[in-house]
């Protein structure tokens, strides 16, 4: 490094110091891997845009690289492919230099005032665009802006969130959708404070407490649907339906899977190895394994192309055959995957296998999924009472005795054999074609 002789002060006391000299074209070097000095000064373009210095990319993904307190901090905010992670590393970049030059650094920010319509985007940015149900994320957002729009976010109150429920009642909304939205919303609240502690948005001001959580919302046990097709009116619907309609419900049936996945199933989602279905559910987004039984092998080997089955035009014909089928109590199509749930149990399936058939998270989910009817409840109080007879009044020291009562015993086998003869029909592949 060159060396230069510098003169300090009027009196005759000099001194010689080392002075580092940087060849100009390292400054675009400097200015890519320091956050400070001469070469960081200068601004440059990541994909397309402008960004202060401080902000990087490495490996695909955006960092900042600033000094904060003495010691230089890297941070990532994303894939480069994703818009919202190179915007929020702008801002945080610009955020840290106004501070720097307005001698913040180290002190808190005052809390800032955001509209609920500001609240609804942070959300979707960080949080509800990145979901599989993104779609019914959004429906929410939208109707929270339209009612409360600009709204101060810390003015609101849980009098606000019962007035939402009101209105959206008004609007024709079912008791468990209005439930869902309210969900939505108690999370933002909750969502909005997390990340403001973790500082992952800036200092905003919110309410005291969650709005959502202080109303109760309405119980959905009552909207729950029951609805479960005998083997009877299975077999009625499928002699109704065309192999369209056939193929896509045997399937439901034989999977569990709800409607979306059933859609999605492709040749790449087969496992022949293992002979398994393996994807990703769309409502919850964690991974689903069925095996390819029976039926189920046949539908997949005369897939019409690399979906397995073909859901043109489906509901049409969907509601054509149901009509022609004449059934007395109405059906959806996702009760096919509740009455597959129903045929299980009912084959001798126990409910932590029926669980994880379903993908459900826990057993309680099942549970209130499946409950038992009452018809159910009495053939399993038949059974225990065909274990034992009560004790004659002389026996008092033998205790319960087994019941050997042949009568008794086949009156009990033919009660389990007529009912298990209407939940647990065999679904052969004949009903496919037929």
């Amino acid at each position: 490094m060159p060396s230069v002789r510098v003169f300090l002060g009027e009196t005759d006391f000099r001194r010689t110091c080392q002075v580092r000299v940087m060849p100009f074209d390292l400054l675009g070097k400097a200015s890519e891997e320091d956050s400070g000095g001469l070469g960081s000064a200068m601004k440059k373009k990541i994909g397309g845009r402008v960004v202060p210095r401080g902000v990087i990319v490495d490996g695909g993904r955006v960092y900042t690289r600033l000094a904060v307190a003495g010691k230089i901090v890297k941070k990532s905010f994303g894939s480069l492919k994703d818009p919202n992670a190179l915007a929020a590393a702008v801002r945080a970049a610009n955020r840290h230099h106004d501070d720097k030059r307005l001698g913040r650094q180290g002190l808190e920010r005052p809390a800032e005032h955001i509209s609920v319509e500001r609240a609804c985007e942070i959300y979707w940015e960080h949080h509800a665009s990145k979901k599989p149900t993104a779609g019914n994320y959004g429906r929410a957002l939208r109707h929270f802006k339209g009612l409360f729009g600009a709204r101060p976010l810390d003015s609101m109150t849980y009098l606000d969130v019962q007035n939402y429920r009101v209105a959206r009642e008004r609007d024709g909304l079912s008791p468990s959708s209005i439930n869902r939205e309210h969900t939505v919303l108690t999370h933002l609240f909750n969502s909005l404070r997390t990340w403001r502690r973790l500082k992952v948005i800036p200092n905003l001001r919110l309410p005291e407490g969650n709005p959502g959580s202080e109303v109760r919302k309405v119980g959905e046990k009552q909207f729950r649907r029951k609805r479960v097709l005998s083997p009877e009116e299975f077999d009625q619907f499928m002699k109704s339906s065309t192999v369209q309609v056939r193929r896509a419900c045997l399937a439901a049936v034989l999977t569990g899977l709800r409607r979306k996945d059933l859609q999605n199933l492709t040749v790449d989602t087969v496992n022949e190895p293992l002979n398994l279905l393996q994807g990703v559910q769309a409502k919850t987004g964690k991974p689903y394994s069925v095996p390819i039984v029976g039926a189920m092998r046949e539908i997949i080997e005369t897939a019409p192309g690399r979906n397995v089955l073909d859901f043109t035009n489906f509901r049409k014909a969907f509601e054509q055959a149901k009509a022609r089928a004449g059934l007395k109590v109405p059906f959806q199509f996702r009760d096919l995957r509740r009455t597959a749930a129903r045929m299980m149990l009912a084959k001798g399936a126990d409910l932590a296998t029926v669980s994880a058939y379903l993908g459900h998270t826990t057993i309680s989910m099942t549970e209130a999924y499946v409950q038992a009817e009452r018809e159910h409840k009495q053939i399993a109080g038949e059974i225990l009472g065909s274990l034992y007879r009560a004790p004659a009044p002389d026996q008092e020291s033998e205790g319960c005795q087994v019941s050997e009562s042949a009568d008794f015993r086949i009156k009990v086998s033919a009660l389990l054999s007529d009912n298990v003869e209407k939940v647990q029909r065999e679904i052969v592949s004949k009903t496919l074609y037929s």
